[in-house]
């Protein structure tokens, strides 16, 4: 190669160096972001079949799960949302992956919970009909409570939040998320 395309390398290098250097909050979450959506990706479109570049290249990576992560995963964010991310889920675990929820994200998630569970004691519902919540807002805890008052008519709030409490523990299991729970 020649001295010219040398210096060029070694120019582009230092370009992309100094970018990923660079150090704005910002510029991070959107390079995470993007990181994480082709990650997403390479995973989802393989099929059910393991990913042999994906098992060789990041075997040995730690994916840290988020509250938001767990809402959808649990469903409470709607069923197409937890579709996804069980798939991705499932995903991780064919490339032995280690799924991780820090003890920081397993306390705003609990904490999320109770916060939203004291919203539906404070404001009840009343004799709304189903679905009203899914007109107004996106599918949310309020749509995920809704729906599990009607398969469980007789039960107080307190077992709801129990309920979701052990779905958290089934995900946790089913793909051997590890954390301080």
């Amino acid at each position: 190669m020649c001295r010219r395309r040398l210096g060029l390398i070694a120019e582009e290098q230092k370009y992309v160096y100094d970018f990923i250097s660079w150090e704005d909050a910002d510029k991070n979450i959107a390079l995470s972001n993007i990181v994480f959506s082709c990650l997403e990706y390479c995973l989802l479109v393989n099929g059910d079949k393991p990913n042999k570049l994906l098992a060789n290249s990041i075997r040995k990576r730690e994916i840290y799960l988020d509250t938001n992560i767990i809402f959808r995963a649990l469903g409470i964010n709607g069923p197409v949302r937890e579709r996804t991310v069980l798939s991705f889920l499932k995903k991780c675990k064919q490339a032995k992956l280690k799924l991780i929820i820090s003890h920081t994200t397993n306390k705003e998630f609990f904490d999320t919970i109770d916060y939203y569970v004291n919203q539906i004691i404070l404001y009840p519902s009343g004799n709304v009909y189903s679905g009203v919540y899914e007109q107004i807002s996106d599918y949310s805890i309020f749509s995920f409570y809704d729906k599990w008052r009607e398969e469980h008519p007789k039960m107080s709030i307190l077992y709801f939040k129990m309920y979701i409490k052990s779905l958290y523990g089934k995900l946790v299991n089913e793909y051997n998320i590890l954390g301080n729970y």
